[in-house]
């Protein structure tokens, strides 16, 4: 059975297997249900001083989970070969179970996250009648972790649970509640989900409106453009611009230039071009070639970048062309492919000239690739055959013999998560 927990929760994990004291641990709506590609861990440090000492179980799924759930392994592994003792079986025992689903009560929020984490790869029907049986419980931390468990569970018998759950006095509680009918894509919840949109809860606010944007059986384009216009919170903003974006919501356009133009928040700023690239809204071409032009943050010039590339506007917008000169390799790199989304020869002066100072091997590649999307003359590629920059060399000579596929060519795509 794999096992995924958060870099947080890997830390939380080693601290109480080598008996130091830790923060309580509290189950969030941010729970994975698949392994990522990668775990970002933000303190290293503290991960491998809560490693000194850690029960060596506890060290393998840690390990684990960082190099995304099990595989990877050498034979040969510090804390010796592989034991297939340390493999769960695709369904836990029945004690097993009942250890587990008791320790949703424990008050070491480590014990009730790795509860959850394991009760959640179980879709016996035991652990949604033991997940029944305790989400009426009188402690609030146990029925955060309970609606946490039954949302990664995605399994039918827990969406009326779910439903019921996002009335519940707890904030954490309801978050997980609208989370789990969002991750399941129950659409008969959808009214309420809505009527959460108002919620004191920042936090209710972010998974409700977040769950809203899976679900396609209502029109709720107007109530997420009021949450991006009004709400306090750049997590909610953020999370309405994507609902927005995912739900290819047509008539948001407006709103989502107009957020990108004045938000003070990267983050929310960055969605809306990321919505914007997702809705295909051509009339939104200039407010994201102006926000371009002035825009400071570089994640948002990156996406901003791969939006109009996604709308595939001709001629190219002047501040696309000019991005190509940005002091962010990763905006180049974009920026270049996006141009070569649009196919404008206007761009072929200013893309030569990028390439004649690029240091970067990806952006040189998309500038190349640019180049021969714009319909740049053999003559105009020839010379950049004596280069000093081998991989321009190269992606010249692939261009001049016809290999204008996608690879070795980068492909942008940004991060479509709120």
């Amino acid at each position: 059975m794999r096992i995924v927990m958060a870099a947080g929760a890997l830390v939380a994990v080693m601290q109480a297997g080598s008996g130091r004291a830790m923060p309580a641990v509290h189950v969030t709506v941010h729970v994975h249900v698949r392994a990522p590609r990668w775990i970002n861990v933000p303190d290293v440090a503290a991960l491998l001083d809560a490693a000194h000492g850690a029960a060596p179980l506890l060290c393998r799924l840690a390990a684990r989970s960082i190099r995304n759930g099990g595989g990877l392994a050498a034979p040969m592994m510090p804390l010796g070969p592989a034991d297939s003792r340390d493999e769960r079986a695709d369904s836990l025992s029945a004690s097993d179970r009942n250890l587990l689903l008791d320790n949703l009560a424990s008050a070491d929020g480590c014990v009730r996250e790795v509860s959850v984490t394991l009760l959640a790869q179980d879709d016996q029907p035991a652990v949604i009648d033991g997940l029944r049986q305790r989400l009426s419980a009188p402690d609030t931390l146990t029925r955060q972790a309970v609606t946490a468990t039954l949302g990664m569970l995605g399994d039918d018998d827990a969406a009326p649970l779910l439903t019921t759950s996002l009335r519940d006095a707890s904030g954490g509680v309801r978050a997980n509640a609208a989370w789990g009918l969002g991750l399941m894509e129950v659409n008969s919840a959808a009214s309420a989900l809505a009527a959460l949109f108002n919620d004191r809860v920042p936090l209710v606010r972010q998974a409700a409106v977040g769950a809203v944007g899976r679900l396609d059986s209502v029109d709720a384009t107007d109530a997420l453009i009021r949450r991006l216009k009004i709400d306090d919170v750049a997590a909610v903003r953020r999370a309405a611009a994507w609902a927005l974006g995912n739900r290819e919501a047509q008539t948001a356009g407006t709103a989502l230039v107009a957020a990108l133009a004045t938000d003070q928040d990267n983050g929310v700023r960055e969605m809306c071009a990321w919505a914007l690239g997702s809705i295909g809204d051509h009339d939104a071409a200039d407010g994201l070639a102006k926000a371009l032009g002035s825009e400071h943050d570089t994640r948002t010039r990156r996406t901003i970048a791969w939006a109009l590339g996604q709308l595939g506007v001709t001629p190219a917008p002047r501040a696309l062309i000019a991005a190509v000169n940005d002091s962010s390799s990763d905006v180049r790199t974009v920026a270049a492919w996006a141009i070569s989304e649009e196919g404008d020869a206007a761009a072929i002066p200013a893309l030569r000239a990028a390439l004649s100072r690029e240091h970067d091997a990806e952006a040189a590649r998309a500038e190349v690739r640019a180049l021969v999307h714009s319909s740049a003359t053999p003559e105009q590629l020839a010379d950049l055959l004596e280069s000093r920059d081998a991989t321009v060399r190269l992606a010249v000579t692939r261009a001049l013999g016809g290999h204008h596929g996608p690879d070795p060519w980068p492909w942008p795509m940004p991060r479509p998560f709120p």
